[in-house]
C-alpha cells in the first residue's frame, strides 16, 4: 500500500477550494480525496503533484500537513493565529489608536 500524506488545500475563497475538487474528480475519477473534520485531505503520495498542478490552476495551494495532528493543535491553541482580514483590522485598529495619542498629546501641549 501507497504512503498516505495529509495535505491542506488553501484557497482565497471557498469557490477555489471547491474548484479544486471538482477539477481533481473530473481529472481523475478513480482518485478519491477522503475528507477529514479538520478541513484535511488524505491523498496518496504519488497523487501530489498531480493535486499541485491542479490547485495551480484553480489559483490555490496545497499545504502537506503534519503526521501528527495533535501537535499542531496543542500550538494553535497557545499562539493565536490571525486571517488577512482580521491582521489588517488589528492594524487599522492600531493605527487608530496611535493618531488619537498623538492628536491628544497635540491638544496638551498646545493648552
Amino acid at each position: 500500500m501507497s504512503k498516505r500524506l495529509r495535505v491542506e488545500i488553501k484557497s482565497r475563497d471557498e469557490f477555489w477550494q471547491k474548484a479544486v475538487l471538482i477539477e481533481w474528480e473530473y481529472r481523475h475519477p478513480d482518485w478519491k480525496l477522503t475528507g477529514d473534520d479538520t478541513g484535511f485531505y488524505l491523498i496518496d503520495a504519488e497523487w501530489l503533484e498531480s493535486l499541485k498542478a491542479v490547485a495551480t490552476e484553480c489559483n490555490s495551494t496545497i499545504n502537506v500537513g503534519p503526521r501528527n495532528p495533535g501537535r499542531r493543535s496543542m500550538f494553535q491553541k497557545l499562539i493565536p493565529s490571525f486571517d488577512r482580514d482580521s491582521f489588517n483590522t488589528l492594524i487599522c485598529l492600531g493605527t487608530s489608536l496611535v493618531f488619537i495619542r498623538v492628536i491628544s498629546w497635540i491638544a496638551f501641549v498646545a493648552a
